[in-house]
């Protein structure tokens, strides 16, 4: 599974102009640091209490290193953002005397950040500053070009700007912070997944509708937004081939940025079960063990990492099992530390686990 870049449209935004003029100082500096996150600049270094940045000043350094690839090669470059937070128009004098302190022998390239604006003359010294011998790449970020790389930065925008997103906007930010790092849903966005569900399904949202199973997993009550049961056959079928064809990708970002993949296993699990209740055996033994039968032209899975795939997933159904079900399944033999109960689990009225769920680890 490819990294997917997020791109919101002016529907997705609420009709209110997006403005800094009010933002606090030290808030302005860890959005700037949020959005070079997203923006892709790596070794972010925020050196608060460097020259120019009291809490008068309102200015902050940030140091920052981003590769450029072109048909030479890449090419590591550093940048120093120096940040300042302005009611009104940031003078000459103040640009004049931070480029001079920022530059550095290592640094290619110096920007002047500021929530306000820069007046023309000040632009046109930065741009003869440059012609001068070993001189960095000066760039000004004054207000308005923030406000339009906020809006191709979704996550940072969400972050701090959240009321300028419509639902379908916040639901793009969902999407994106778990394809790109794995981040679950939060209990207000499990909410906004399950009013949209019907959409959700109707329009194939396979990441959204995991990213809501997953985090209603993790939270430990799926029966509050029953996804297993509420789907259909063939959507739950084709999301579980999804997650587990997937998973060595989704357990990788969220190793990474979270710390644990326990809820990918968990999640995957709980939809395995709701199959075993709702199908058969079969169905769930295809979409955990065979999922590449069922991805179009799906890359061979090698068959030595087939028990690294499997073992996290069927260990967290034995749990769950031995937890829900272990009454109408004597196959399981270890009994169940509290009462059983299938009912609210899978919040399917008058249906019972299948006594020969057991089955599917012989």
């Amino acid at each position: 599974m490819n990294k997917a870049t997020t791109k919101l449209a002016e529907t997705d935004f609420v009709e209110a102009p997006l403005s800094l003029a009010g933002i606090d100082p030290v808030e302005l500096e860890r959005l700037i640091l949020h959005l070079l996150d997203e923006m892709g600049f790596s070794d972010l270094s925020w050196r608060k209490g460097g020259d120019g940045s009291s809490a008068t000043d309102g200015g902050g350094d940030i140091e920052a290193t981003h590769w450029r690839f072109d048909p030479i090669g890449p090419t590591e470059e550093r940048y120093w953002f120096e940040i300042k937070c302005r009611k009104n128009q940031l003078k000459r004098g103040v640009v004049q005397k931070t480029v001079i302190n920022a530059c550095q022998p290592n640094v290619a390239h110096v920007v002047i950040v500021t929530n306000s604006t820069v007046s023309n003359p000040c632009l046109d010294w930065t741009k003869e500053f440059q012609k001068s011998p070993n001189s960095p790449r000066v760039t000004v970020w004054q207000g308005h070009d923030l406000e339009l790389m906020l809006r191709k930065n979704p996550r940072t925008l969400a972050e701090f700007f959240s009321d300028h997103l419509n639902a379908a906007g916040r639901l793009k930010v969902v999407e994106s912070k778990f394809s790109n790092l794995g981040h679950l849903p939060s209990g207000p966005e499990l909410q906004e997944l399950w009013d949209a569900r019907d959409r959700l399904v109707h329009d194939e949202k396979h990441l959204l509708l995991l990213a809501a199973i997953l985090g209603e997993v993790s939270t430990g009550d799926p029966a509050r937004h029953p996804w297993g049961m509420y789907l259909d056959s063939q959507t739950r079928f084709t999301l579980t081939v999804f997650g587990v064809y997937n998973a060595f990708t989704f357990a990788d970002k969220m190793e990474s940025n979270t710390g644990t993949q326990e809820p990918l296993a968990r999640g995957l699990s709980y939809l395995l079960q709701c199959i075993l209740v709702g199908e058969s055996v079969e169905r769930a033994y295809f979409a955990l063990v065979e999922p590449e039968k069922f991805v179009p032209k799906a890359v061979p899975f090698p068959s030595e990492h087939t028990p690294a795939r499997l073992e996290p997933t069927i260990n967290a159904m034995l749990d769950d099992l031995a937890l829900r079900c272990s009454v109408n399944c004597p196959e399981v033999e270890y009994p169940a530390p509290y009462e059983a109960t299938p009912e609210s689990y899978f919040h399917a009225s008058g249906r019972q686990p299948r006594a020969s769920c057991a089955g599917f680890y012989t």
